[in-house]
């Protein structure tokens, strides 16, 4: 229990603190140091550089099993642009300071970028990959209009495409087989035209 709570919360003995003291007392012995001996003589340092997700790493700043030195800054090295949060607790941060850790994880998680429809197209280009989408051009001229930035750039995008649909056969083809699908708008395989879902005229 030492190595999980810093001395003082274990003196205040919480409910977070007993319920934890009660799972570790109804743990089998044999089985709970076998998993600290895995963990002990697993490495997998090798593979913290192939994680491109987001990743945030909270560490204790009083905490003995997993300290910064040697474990928190190894994970940071090693993870590219992982974003790092430190808490004054022991190794259970998430209980010991509840709200300070829900705080950084809703941080992280709802983080909006400076411009998140730059991002949004951004997203978008690295999915379809080198598919036609004119994502950048809609979205350079919806900051331009007056209304909602978002939806004048889906109009936009949609515009731009459903006008290349006569030009360009092999767009055509993408978007009759799927492959391509233009947000925003419905294109009829019948008809062979697209339909913007906030305007009630045909684009041809």
């Amino acid at each position: 229990m030492q190595r999980s709570f810093t001395p003082e919360k274990l003196a205040a003995n919480p409910p977070s603190v007993a319920r934890t003291r009660r799972v570790l007392l109804s743990t089998d012995p044999a089985g709970y140091a076998g998993c600290c001996a895995a963990i002990r003589d697993m490495d997998q340092t090798s593979l913290l550089c192939a994680i491109h997700a987001p990743t945030m790493i909270v560490v204790g700043d009083r905490d003995v099993s997993t300290p910064w030195q040697g474990h928190g800054d190894v994970l940071a090295g090693g993870i590219p642009h992982a974003r790092v949060e430190r808490l004054p607790t022991a190794h259970l941060s998430n209980l010991e300071r509840p709200r300070s850790f829900t705080a950084a994880l809703a941080r992280f998680l709802m983080a909006r970028p400076a411009d998140a429809l730059a991002a949004g197209f951004e997203k978008r280009r690295a999915i379809l990959g080198g598919a036609p989408v004119e994502s950048a051009p809609a979205a350079r001229a919806a900051k331009k209009m007056k209304g909602d930035t978002a939806a004048n750039a889906v109009r936009e995008n949609v515009l731009m495409i459903v006008e290349k649909l006569e030009t360009d056969p092999r767009l055509a083809a993408m978007v009759k087989s799927g492959e391509v699908r233009i947000v925003g708008g419905v294109y009829d395989l019948h008809s062979g035209t697209v339909k913007l879902i906030t305007d009630s005229a045909s684009a041809h």
